[in-house]
C-alpha cells in the first residue's frame, strides 16, 4: 500500500538543505534531469541570489514517507503600478538564465504531482501568492500538461505562450560525421579561419575545468563584462557551482589569447551526455577578417565529440551564428497562472488586454 498523499511547503533554508538526498534521488528518477533542475544548481542559486525580497516557496509532494515531486520555486514581491504582488518563479529562472526548467516528478507520477500542486496552490495556499510565472519550461513537460488539465476542469485562468528557442547540435559518433551535417561553405570557412588563428604569433587556447584552474573565470569575466557590464554575482555563482557539481557534471572555461590578451572565451556546462554553451564573450576589435567566436564554437564541438558528448546545446537565443552549426533545437514555454485576489485578476486582465491591442493593431 503506497500511503497517504500530503504536501509540504518549504520556506526556510535549513529545511531546504534537508531535501538534498531526496532531491538527488528523485532527480535521477525523473525526466526533468537537466543540469538546471539539479540539486547543486538550485542550492548554489539560493546561496547567491536568495534574499532581498526573495524567499523560498518550494512545494514538496509526498506519497506516504516518500517524496514523489518537488516544485523548486521561490516567491518575491513585484510592484505593478500602485499594487504589490507576490510572484512565484522557478529557482534559477532569474539572474542565471536557466533553461529546461520543470517540476521534478518521479516518472509515472507526473499527474499525481500536478494534481497535488494544483490543489495546494488554489485551495490551501491561494492567499499566499498572486502570480505564478513559470518561465523557460520544457515544452514537453508532462507536469504542465496535467496542471493545465486541472485548471481547465476548474475554469481557472492561465496563459501559456511559446518561449525562447534553444538551438542544439546532435554530435554523432565522430568529428567527420558531424562536419558532414553542416554546409560545405561552413566547413571550409571554419578550417581556413582556424588555420589562420592557430598559426598567428602569440596565439594560445586554454581549456580547463574551473576546479583545476579557477583563475580562468576571472579572465573570462574581464572579457565578458566589457560588453555586458559588471556581473559579480554571476561570477560568484560560477565559482560556487563549479565546486559543488559532481557525478558527471561540471563547469569548464575556454580562453583564446593573442599576445597575452583574451580575445574570445566561453563557459561550458556539462551534465551526462549534454554539453552546454552557457556564457560567451568575444573581443570584437580583434581581426575583423575572421570570426574568432565561430572558431571557438567549432573547436569546442570537436572536443565535445572526442569526449563522448551526444549534444552541444547553445541554450536560449536565435543568434545567426548558432544556426551555422545546427538546424535543430528545443522550444521552451512560459506559463502564467493567477490567484483569486483582486490584484492578481487585474494583472491578468491587463496582460490579456495588451495581447488584444497588439493583435488588433496589426
Amino acid at each position: 500500500m503506497e500511503g497517504r498523499q500530503r504536501v509540504e511547503l518549504v520556506t526556510l533554508m535549513d529545511d531546504f538543505l534537508r531535501l538534498r538526498d531526496d532531491w538527488e534521488k528523485l532527480f535521477a528518477e525523473s525526466s526533468a534531469c537537466s543540469i538546471f533542475s539539479s540539486w547543486d544548481w538550485a542550492r548554489t542559486w539560493c546561496e547567491v541570489f536568495l534574499g532581498k525580497g526573495r524567499e523560498l516557496f518550494t512545494v514538496v509532494v509526498y506519497r506516504g514517507d516518500e517524496i514523489v515531486g518537488i516544485a523548486p520555486w521561490f516567491i518575491c514581491n513585484i510592484k505593478w503600478g500602485p499594487i504589490f504582488l507576490r510572484k512565484i518563479e522557478f529557482i534559477g529562472a532569474a539572474d542565471t538564465g536557466a533553461d529546461y526548467l520543470d517540476v521534478i516528478s518521479r516518472t509515472g507520477k507526473e499527474e499525481e504531482v500536478a494534481n497535488a500542486v494544483y490543489d495546494y496552490l488554489f485551495v490551501q495556499a491561494k492567499k499566499f501568492w498572486d502570480v505564478c510565472q513559470l518561465r523557460y519550461m520544457v515544452s514537453d513537460s508532462l507536469f504542465l500538461v496535467y496542471l493545465q488539465n486541472d485548471m481547465d476542469k476548474n475554469h481557472e485562468y492561465y496563459s501559456v505562450r511559446l518561449g525562447a528557442f534553444c538551438p542544439r547540435a546532435l554530435l554523432g559518433t565522430s568529428i567527420e560525421e558531424f562536419f558532414k551535417s553542416i554546409s560545405t561553405k561552413r566547413r571550409k570557412r571554419f578550417s581556413r579561419e582556424r588555420r589562420i588563428l592557430y598559426g598567428s604569433e602569440g596565439f594560445r587556447h586554454i581549456s580547463a575545468p574551473v576546479r583545476e584552474q579557477p583563475d580562468l573565470v576571472d579572465t573570462f569575466f574581464e572579457l565578458y563584462e566589457k560588453r555586458w557590464g559588471q556581473r559579480p554575482s554571476l561570477k560568484k555563482f560560477i565559482y560556487t557551482l563549479a565546486k559543488k557539481l559532481k557525478d558527471g557534471a561540471g563547469v569548464t572555461v575556454d580562453i583564446m589569447e593573442a599576445n597575452g590578451q583574451a580575445i574570445c572565451g566561453a563557459v561550458h556546462l556539462y551534465c551526462g551526455k549534454d554539453l552546454f554553451m552557457y556564457l560567451f564573450g568575444v573581443d570584437r576589435a580583434y581581426n575583423s577578417k575572421i570570426s574568432v567566436g565561430n572558431v571557438l564554437v567549432g573547436v569546442s564541438i570537436e572536443k565535445g565529440i572526442e569526449e563522448g558528448f551526444a549534444t552541444y546545446d547553445f541554450l536560449k537565443g536565435t543568434e545567426e551564428y548558432k544556426f551555422y552549426w545546427t538546424a535543430e533545437g528545443r522550444r521552451l514555454v512560459d506559463f502564467e497562472a493567477y490567484s483569486t485576489g483582486i490584484g492578481s485578476r487585474l494583472y491578468a486582465l491587463a496582460g490579456s488586454s495588451k495581447k488584444l491591442i497588439k493583435a488588433l493593431s496589426k
